[in-house]
């Protein structure tokens, strides 16, 4: 593999002067597309879902004014032990998807911006490689949906992806 060096420091700066326009979102190399996605686009969410693959493992979800509101959990001699709350919702004009782990361990909020939609995939993303950095939620029929959770660790070589069916069980 070759690797160059920055030879002159009129190349340096340019460099050195687009990396903060790139932090900010000033300078961006994404399609300048709008995203044009309201709350309402997810409604489809609405309801009961089983995940597929662990049975008694379940995802429930509402749609309020302003917000829907989410939870994961297990359901075990009618008891509910709830694993995550989610709440998708617009702040200043975007679509914010925000899970807080009900675990001692992992009790912090983390919130994703929209990133992107296509085909009826909602891309949520955020930078920090303590967490995943990219949360789908795909509808793939009226009675099933896909969450992915993508995690980047570039500085390690690492990428790892989760997937979970839900299978609807109450309707929206």
């Amino acid at each position: 593999m070759k690797t160059s060096k920055i030879s002159s420091a009129p190349t340096l700066f340019m460099i050195l002067a687009i990396i903060p326009l790139l932090s900010l979102g000033i300078l961006s190399f994404k399609s300048s597309d709008k995203i044009d996605t309201q709350l309402s686009d997810l409604k489809w969410l609405v309801g009961t879902w089983e995940n597929a693959e662990a049975k008694g493992y379940y995802a429930t979800w509402e749609y309020t004014d302003n917000a829907l509101l989410g939870r994961t959990y297990k359901l075990k001699k009618d008891k509910e032990k709830v694993n995550s709350n989610m709440t998708i919702k617009l702040v200043a004009g975007k679509l914010v998807y925000t899970e807080q782990l009900v675990s001692k361990k992992y009790g912090d909020l983390k919130s994703y911006k929209l990133n992107s939609t296509k085909d009826g995939s909602f891309v949520f993303a955020d930078s920090d490689p303590e967490f995943p950095t990219e949360i789908t939620l795909t509808e793939t029929s009226k009675n099933e949906y896909h969450f992915k959770s993508l995690m980047r660790m570039p500085e390690i070589g690492l990428q790892a992806t989760a997937k979970i069916t839900y299978n609807r069980v109450t309707p929206n």
